[in-house]
């Protein structure tokens, strides 16, 4: 199965350590080290805007995007990243915004996606018609709030996780959503959302909600 897999990021370090843990993993499962393994650096936006990458059908993409503001983007960026969203963005083009967009996109039917993004995405005017893309294309399988909890140390952004599906072309009837209010304790409320269990407490809370609350305009 490692075959199937593909990664890619800027930073060859990150990379070196993903080849690594890979390694790492193939060998505990199969024991025996992998041939090869398709983690390669480089920029997403830049090689899907060139032509140089082409979107798969993934079964899952996983994505802690960079959380760039637009006070912080390079013209160049700048330009690259209005061209790619359109009318997918209002006002500012965060750089997350593109990264979600592209990883949609790379999902087969029904396949998962999950989604490290900042919590004003949930609110902000600029992420509005993502949030309607996201809402239109995907169902919501999992939103964990996490703006109580310090998830970066060096980085001043509150955070949740999206866990979304890829809808298809069969209808089929709305899942409920799985959302997740945590102030600590991160991993036993993650283990109750594995579970399928609803729980409250004075810590963290996980209980169900319509995929209807998603196409509110926050």
């Amino acid at each position: 199965c490692f075959q199937n897999v593909s990664g890619l990021d800027r930073d060859e370090n990150a990379c070196q350590a993903t080849r690594l843990s890979l390694a790492l993993l193939h060998l505990v499962l199969l024991n025996r080290l992998p041939t090869s393994l398709d983690i390669q650096a480089g920029e997403i936006l830049q090689r899907v805007q060139s032509g140089k990458s082409t979107l798969k059908d993934y079964d899952v993409v996983l994505a802690n995007p960079p959380f760039v503001p637009t006070v912080h983007q390079e013209t160049d960026l700048k330009n690259r990243l209005t061209s790619y969203m359109k009318n997918y963005a209002v006002g500012r083009v965060d750089l997350y915004l593109a990264f979600l967009k592209i990883g949609i996109e790379a999902l087969k039917p029904h396949g998962f996606g999950l989604f490290v993004l900042p919590h004003n995405f949930l609110l902000a005017k600029n992420a509005t018609k993502m949030r309607e893309f996201v809402s239109e294309n995907c169902w919501i399988r999992c939103l964990v709030d996490l703006k109580d909890v310090t998830v970066f140390e060096d980085v001043g952004s509150y955070v949740v996780l999206l866990i979304i599906q890829r809808k298809g072309t069969t209808a089929l009837p709305n899942p409920n959503a799985i959302f997740v209010k945590c102030q600590d304790f991160v991993g036993t409320a993650l283990q109750y959302v594995i579970e399928g269990c609803q729980i409250q407490t004075s810590l963290f809370s996980v209980y169900e909600i319509e995929q209807a609350t998603f196409t509110k305009d926050e």
